[in-house]
């Protein structure tokens, strides 16, 4: 949860800066959970068949296809960035 990240957010850094895996899995799963805050509220406002990359809880890139979007994602990410990068798509309901 955001109050647990809260708490314990001097440990989490920590630990992500001691292994590049670690910072990582942290950012992959940080993706996974902002991305379904975000399919609710496109389903909401009508956006379906959709790709989307999230960094650090922002939308990024988007398109129409995961590969469009990946390639839009490396043309503006920085290198050391790119792996932390969470696509997700946003399908019809």
């Amino acid at each position: 949860t955001q109050a647990s990240r809260e708490e314990y957010a001097a440990e989490i850094y920590a630990l992500t800066r001691k292994s590049r895996d670690l910072l990582v899995f942290y950012h992959q799963e940080m993706g996974k959970s902002a991305a379904k805050s975000f399919k609710k509220h496109f389903n909401m406002i009508g956006i379906q068949n959709a790709w989307f990359g999230i960094l650090e809880g922002m939308i990024i890139a988007s398109g129409k296809t995961r590969p469009e979007v990946e390639t839009r994602a490396l043309e503006i990410v920085p290198a050391d960035k790119r792996e932390l990068v969470y696509f997700f798509p946003v399908n019809k309901k």
